[in-house]
């Protein structure tokens, strides 16, 4: 059980299947041999076949990850998604959108640390996918942020009907982005410009917002400033709203679960074009949410998988029980 509790490990802190394989067979003594080269013809290494931690990782990492995770939404939620598309490892298929991953960071109370809560693949990320997400655990949760994307609005509405309807508030620093691109050029790229500096903590409170506006209104006459006024009139009742309720606890931004996103990328990197099979990604990316949470621990990984093994006389599932057919690929 250490064996495999030391794989999981290594692959969720982002080591390859081939590399952990190699690794495997090297510390049980059972490396191969590589068949010698011939001209025209190249050979893989077979200590770095990937396969059998692949198995592994679709056998166990549901078991780590149960151990661990949480079964109930926390009060509060950041959602989003990131995409994934071909990169130039595929040429004839660079750019070509292959599937998403929705993600929640929770809060279990005020002030607390923020939690990888869960990650899934799905090959759209619709409203419908979003229903299945959010339905997956039990509860809801009261407040969420996100980048105000209306694929989540109408699951969250879907999903948790009734009231009192979770508050949806939309990422901070998504909003001062936006205003800060509305600006004239000549003025967002001047720190030390009055409307600039009045941008700073603007979506804090009400006062805050109206010093903004009212500064911006002294210099409307000075600088054309169309497309911020068109930005302030479409988001002002949103900013206000969310001023009104502001606390200090947060969150405020999507920041955590973005940062979540780029570990994921980082880990994923040129395989994403391979991984077709919803079920096999959706439990690499447990053991990616593992790591992120601080869950990694080789000892109580081999007890937790000898746990499990012996409540069921010592049969794991079956392996490759989740492969798909070879024509309907589950991620795509």
């Amino acid at each position: 059980m250490r064996t495999v509790a030391a794989a999981l490990a290594r692959v969720a802190t982002g080591a390859s299947f081939r590399s952990t394989a190699a690794l495997v067979r090297d510390q049980a003594g059972r490396t191969r041999l590589a068949p010698q080269r011939q001209r025209g013809r190249k050979f893989t290494d077979p200590n770095r076949h990937g396969q059998l931690i692949s198995d592994w990782v679709a056998v166990f990492a549901p078991v780590i990850w149960q151990a661990y995770a949480p079964t109930v939404w926390p009060p509060r939620l950041i959602l989003d998604e990131s995409g994934f598309r071909a990169s130039a490892a595929q040429p004839a298929a660079r750019g070509t959108p292959l599937f998403s991953v929705l993600g929640a960071v929770g809060y279990p109370y005020p002030g607390a640390r923020p939690v990888v809560w869960r990650l899934e693949a799905v090959p759209a990320a619709n409203t419908a996918a979003w229903q299945g997400f959010l339905t997956a655990l039990a509860g809801r949760a009261e407040a969420l942020v996100t980048d105000g994307g209306s694929a989540i609005a109408r699951a969250v509405t879907a999903a948790w009907p009734g009231e009192p309807a979770p508050r949806l508030r939309r990422c901070e620093w998504h909003l001062r982005r936006g205003l800060a691109q509305s600006l004239p050029e000549p003025i967002r790229d001047d720190a030390t410009h009055p409307v600039t500096k009045a941008m700073t903590g603007c979506l804090t409170s009400t006062t805050n917002w109206a010093r903004f506006e009212n500064t911006l209104h002294q210099f409307t006459q000075e600088a054309s400033l169309p497309g911020t006024w068109s930005w302030v009139e479409r988001n002002r009742e949103l900013i206000l709203t969310q001023a009104v309720d502001r606390d200090g606890f947060g969150p405020h931004s999507i920041g955590p679960l973005e940062e979540v996103f780029r570990h994921v990328d980082n880990v994923l990197d040129d395989r994403v074009y391979t991984m077709t099979n919803k079920a096999r990604t959706d439990r690499l990316l447990m053991l990616i949410a593992a790591d992120r949470n601080g869950w990694v621990d080789e000892r109580a990984w081999a007890e937790i998988i000898r746990d499990h093994l012996h409540g069921r006389d010592g049969l794991a599932d079956r392996q490759r029980q989740v492969n798909d057919p070879v024509t309907t690929p589950s991620l795509r």
